[in-house]
């Protein structure tokens, strides 16, 4: 019998769920219960090199549609697993490349259940990079049209996806991402005196989070990414997700840095994650984040790039640890009545039953 399929994409894709056991459930986007029952089926695929004939060929596609979009097109993960592609009743693609991927399969005829896309990045990357290109608007139209059922992260980033591609808006709805706050709890103990950053994407703006606040406090920053050198900052790469939990129990603050951007939700899964474990976060402005959190209530925003502003806020803040902490209670408690994994499982629950897959 055929079941939907859900396609996810990981760095190392390798036993993925005896992994997620004890660890976070968030990026199964509420799919956990789902695959223990055997009501789908999930492909785990890692990013490969490109060491086959195939990957290489295919490459000649996907590499001129990454120079436009700055976003992937990985053709070979749907070929290289056709048989499950071709049994299944339905494909959930949880990101933009993806998607991108099954959905030019779709194009061409050869895929022809529904497809459900989430587009994560394609909004901000419209804005920021090809929304002037007439021909690459044109492509990526006759892309995501053929979805059956398009998901957003938030309002605004689906309003610009039905705008800029002729989407019919019964055709595009938002999926609320959350977190698995059973994972990220809270620690009991008194606050420490650093103040942490967490994130490896693109949008990531830690020469700002330097420049406003190494001076005066100190700093623990979890990336990959280049950080700035200075006597007040640790930088940590390669931790567990138990380490993670630990250091965001113990932060005396959150500081989700981004540089500007209107709908993408670049820092929405370190900003749960440290809500969930009772931190305030300090996040920078953005309509998609501004349609989540209240400025003030269960977040503080400064604007995106300005360190001055970032620095008088956190200044502020320290001198009214009150006021973190009521923040950091509010948060938890948004976080736990709303994003988080039940919702999600919820509504891929009612997605799987509205196509009739249940």
């Amino acid at each position: 019998m055929s079941k939907p399929l859900i396609f996810y994409r990981f760095a190392l894709a390798k036993d993925v769920l005896t992994e997620m056991e004890e660890n976070p459930k968030e990026f199964l986007y509420g799919a956990d219960q789902l695959i223990k029952e055997g009501k789908v089926d999930a492909l785990f695929v890692s990013k490969g090199k490109r060491n086959t004939l195939l990957r290489k060929l295919l490459y000649l596609i996907e590499k001129p549609v990454a120079l436009t979009y700055y976003l992937g097109m990985p053709l070979e993960i749907v070929l290289e697993n056709w048989g499950k592609v071709k049994r299944s009743s339905m494909i959930f693609c949880i990101n933009d490349a993806i998607s991108f991927a099954v959905l030019f399969f779709k194009l061409l005829g050869l895929v022809n259940v529904p497809v459900v896309a989430l587009l994560q990045s394609t909004s901000e990357r419209h804005r920021k990079y090809f929304g002037k290109n007439k021909l690459a608007v044109w492509f990526l139209k006759k892309l995501i049209q053929k979805a059956d059922l398009v998901l957003a992260l938030s309002e605004p980033a689906r309003s610009v996806l039905i705008d800029k591609f002729d989407l019919a808006p019964e055709k595009v709805r938002v999926f609320y991402f959350g977190v698995d706050n059973n994972y990220w709890s809270v620690f009991e103990n008194e606050k420490e005196d650093f103040i942490l950053s967490v994130g490896n994407d693109h949008n990531r703006d830690f020469k700002t989070l330097v420049s406003a606040l190494a001076d005066s406090y100190k700093l623990k920053i979890v990336t990959r990414l280049q950080v700035p050198d200075h006597k007040n900052i640790e930088v940590l790469n390669g931790i567990s997700n138990d380490e993670l939990r630990e250091l965001y129990q113990k932060s005396a603050l959150v500081v989700a840095p981004s540089k500007y951007i209107e709908t993408e939700s670049s820092g929405l899964s370190v900003t749960l994650q440290s809500m969930s474990c009772g931190s305030a976060v300090v996040a920078s402005r953005s309509y998609a984040m501004e349609e989540i959190f209240k400025d003030g209530q269960n977040i503080f925003f400064y604007q995106a790039e300005n360190h001055e502003e970032l620095k008088v806020m956190v200044d502020q803040l320290f001198q009214n640890k009150h006021k973190i902490l009521e923040c950091g209670k509010s948060a938890r408690k948004r976080v736990h009545e709303t994003y988080n994994c039940s919702n999600m499982s919820k509504t891929l629950d009612s997605i799987f039953k509205e196509f009739s897959l249940f």
